[in-house]
């Protein structure tokens, strides 16, 4: 059975006001799309929902627009009967990345020969490999010297669990995902499960570096791909949770924000190692200043 979204809502969102909704996008709208609008980078956010969703969607996408305190008119549209959600699928294609290949349960094609798979639904939860930081997370993660069974691995913000399922595909033995909301990590759990990696990864709901995070440290290696704000709040606590020699890849933050992470950062003593710019984003990785 074809499922249906009989309603849209629309809006018009500024450059410097979708940088800031993006990366929440994928944690709340199974099905969405963007179109660009003009060469100053507005862009027409339409977001499909069913019949029975159509409330919680407007109640939901009024709530993320406060927080991010952006002003804009919303429609909604009713739509006709169409496999919306096939629609949107056919615009996120399998990605190849380094040695991953990354895609939704919707794509048929098989992985190249010798590429490491990963499946995750389409906008199911932030992290399907399709935004910049993500991939920017993936890349700086294979760059990294080789995995053990006994490298353990915080994923901080882990939507998806697409990160943690990357460290154990490259040989990480125990990987602890966190995230703030529970819907997220419902989704996370689904996808460890899918990939029959409930041995390696444990996925669970914290706010921040708590006493469970505490309990497992130290790491050799801390992601957190999240957001500039959260970052630098949690610089002390991530910082302290990462052992002497451990690497941290940090992102979510564009690269005229990369300055912030630096100063915030180098007072816990960790210095920049190297970076991997995507698009307007950028991707971190830092070690112990042991000069």
């Amino acid at each position: 059975m074809q499922k249906t979204m009989p309603a849209v809502f629309t809006l018009t969102i500024k450059k410097l006001d979708w940088i800031n909704l993006e990366p929440a996008l994928d944690s709340w709208f199974p099905v969405y799309q963007f179109t660009p609008l003009s060469d100053n980078g507005e862009r027409q956010l339409s977001i499909f929902c069913d019949d029975n969703e159509i409330t919680q969607t407007e109640d939901i996408l009024h709530m993320l627009l406060s927080q991010k305190g952006i002003s804009t008119n919303i429609q909604k549209v009713n739509l006709p009967d169409k496999d919306w959600l096939q629609h949107v699928h056919d615009l996120t294609p399998a990605l190849h990345m380094g040695s991953f290949w990354v895609a939704g349960y919707h794509v048929t094609d098989s992985p190249p020969e010798g590429a490491i798979e990963l499946r995750l639904d389409a906008s199911a939860a932030f992290g399907t490999g399709h935004h910049a930081t993500t991939a920017g997370c993936l890349r700086a993660l294979e760059a990294l010297p080789s995995f053990s069974s006994e490298t353990k691995i915080l994923d901080m913000g882990c939507g998806s669990a697409i990160l943690s399922l990357a460290a154990q595909r490259l040989g990480a033995g125990h990987i602890w995902g966190v995230d703030i909301d529970e819907r997220a990590a419902s989704i996370a759990r689904d996808n460890v499960k899918r990939h029959e990696a409930e041995e390696n990864i444990t996925i669970y709901t914290a706010d921040g570096v708590n006493a469970d995070v505490q309990d497992n440290a130290p790491y050799d290696i801390v992601i957190a791909n999240i957001l500039v704000e959260p970052l630098i709040n949690m610089a002390s606590g991530l910082a302290k949770v990462l052992s002497p020699k451990g690497t941290m890849i940090l992102s979510g933050l564009l690269q005229k924000q990369e300055q912030q992470i630096q100063e915030a950062y180098e007072a816990q003593g960790l210095e920049i190692v190297n970076c991997y710019p995507e698009a307007e984003w950028q991707t971190l990785v830092l070690k112990q200043n042991n000069t």
